[in-house]
């Protein structure tokens, strides 16, 4: 089930993120995250007080357990109408700015439920929940090395509208695809 986070899935949802990062600690890190700075609980945190964050949780079984590690979250994701500066100077082929744009941030799925298509129903919910607030489009970045995103991505109908460069911590740039897929006719 995805639902709209509360300040009672905080710390599962810090749990979440640093299940990530130890992961990718010991697996390639497409994502580029750095467990030092992002995404943390102070992400978690933020994205709650504005109501931008959103959580799948793992579905009980009929004796009301609901297995796994003890945590209930499977994925969160951050969705809202902001869109970093770095989106300013990428050839965006659908003209829109302010509340006609979607924005998805940090979609972070977890290793236990990898290859469960967590990640496609989580787009598929923000698209839904972008088209009932009369978005255009949906945009979004993600690392230029995220092989598997930009499967999932592309795959889901999406096109690259450009590359950006970001300042992702004191020592470090990355490059980051970004993405848009039209969301309604005008």
């Amino acid at each position: 089930m995805i639902r709209k986070a509360t300040t009672e899935d905080l710390s599962n949802v810090a749990a979440l993120y640093q299940e990530l990062h130890a992961y990718h600690d010991t697996h390639r890190n497409y994502c580029n995250w750095d467990k030092r700075i992002y995404p943390v609980r102070a992400t978690a945190e933020d994205a709650v007080k504005r109501g931008f964050l959103y959580v799948c949780e793992r579905e009980e079984t009929p004796d009301g357990e609901s297995g796994g590690n003890g945590n209930p979250i499977l994925a969160a994701v951050i969705l809202n109408h902001i869109q970093p500066k770095e989106y300013r100077g990428v050839s965006w082929k659908t003209a829109a700015e302010g509340e006609e744009v979607f924005v998805i941030h940090t979609l972070a799925v977890s290793p236990r439920a990898r290859k469960q298509g967590l990640g496609k129903k989580m787009v598929s919910f923000a698209e839904a929940l972008g088209k009932s607030l009369g978005c255009k489009v949906m945009r979004f970045d993600t690392s230029a090395f995220n092989k598997p995103a930009y499967t999932l991505y592309t795959g889901l109908g999406y096109r690259v509208a450009g590359k950006t460069l970001v300042e992702t911590s004191e020592s470090m740039i990355q490059m980051l695809y970004c993405f848009e897929k039209k969301l309604c006719d005008d």
